[in-house]
């Protein structure tokens, strides 16, 4: 997260940009957990199965959304499958972070 631009934060000092790294982070597991308890919720009324979409950052290693759905509805099925663009479709070699990543991947050509 400390890789995210903030504008005039090269003015800042270390401990207030650590600060803000802090508040993105906190802001970021707020979103989680509302398209969590949303996924949830439509789980519970009934209206399965649920495809939602989301950027990696919020799913990759089992994190953020899925794990929080996980937690609002255990002994449910949840299934994240991520995305990869790569340079060329006939040369994937899965890196041993990706085998982690999710359950299923999808290799694009970028």
């Amino acid at each position: 997260m400390n890789s995210h631009p903030v504008p005039g934060s090269e003015e800042h000092s270390a401990q207030e940009r650590a600060a803000t790294t802090e508040r993105y982070y906190f802001a970021q597991c707020l979103k989680d957990e509302t398209m969590a308890e949303a996924i949830a919720a439509a789980v519970q009324g009934g209206r399965g199965p649920i495809v939602h979409y989301n950027g990696a950052f919020h799913s990759d290693f089992g994190a953020g959304v899925g794990e929080r759905v996980r937690r609002r509805l255990p002994g449910k099925r949840v299934v994240i499958v991520s995305v990869l663009p790569v340079q060329d479709i006939d040369t994937i070699a899965p890196t041993p972070e990706d085998v982690t990543r999710a359950d299923y991947l999808v290799y694009t050509v970028r």
